[in-house]
């Protein structure tokens, strides 16, 4: 038993070789890593203890295995609260951009919806008949509304991303 745990850690110790991105670690590979690795190494010294019938020796082996893995644990944690974190950050960055991108097209789009809408109107009120739209004005009219789609469809991208991340948030 002491011989398969040793070797579930060091199973474990290769997969924390590769280091988690955006956190700086002193270690190579994850945090608590090198944690892991001790720990291993005192479960072999509990299991030759063990096999030398020392149970004394084997028990304060065991102990410091336990306490190194204590100590790995909470660098693991402590890692991924920071990674968490740093995603927080970046996923508030986002969605800042996007909601200054969207302010502002929107600002453009209702100013140049107002400025068609007075024209319109102007012109509906110099004429008794009504005024069929030119070209150019529908064509206008046109532009804004496809703005305006692209507006809602930023509003969707960062809906999803908020439904999707909103625990992260």
């Amino acid at each position: 038993l002491q011989e398969a745990c040793r070797q579930g850690l060091l199973d474990l110790e290769k997969r924390m070789q590769k280091p988690p991105p955006l956190v700086q670690s002193d270690e190579e590979g994850v945090p608590g890593r090198s944690d892991v690795k001790g720990a291993s190494e005192d479960m072999e010294s509990a299991s030759r203890s063990l096999s030398q019938e020392s149970a004394g020796g084997a028990s304060k082996s065991q102990q410091k295995a336990v306490d190194k893995l204590q100590t790995g644990r909470q660098k693991a944690e402590e890692t991924l609260e920071e990674l968490q974190r740093a995603l927080r950050d970046r996923i508030l960055a986002y969605l800042r951009e996007k909601f200054t991108a969207m302010l502002a097209e929107q600002r453009v789009v209702t100013r140049d919806t107002r400025s068609l809408d007075l024209k319109l109107r102007a012109l509906q009120a110099s004429s008794s008949a009504p005024v069929e739209i030119d070209r150019k004005d529908r064509q206008v009219s046109e532009a804004l509304a496809s703005r305006e789609n692209g507006v809602a469809g930023l509003a969707d991208n960062v809906l999803d991303l908020l439904s999707e991340d909103g625990t992260t948030l």
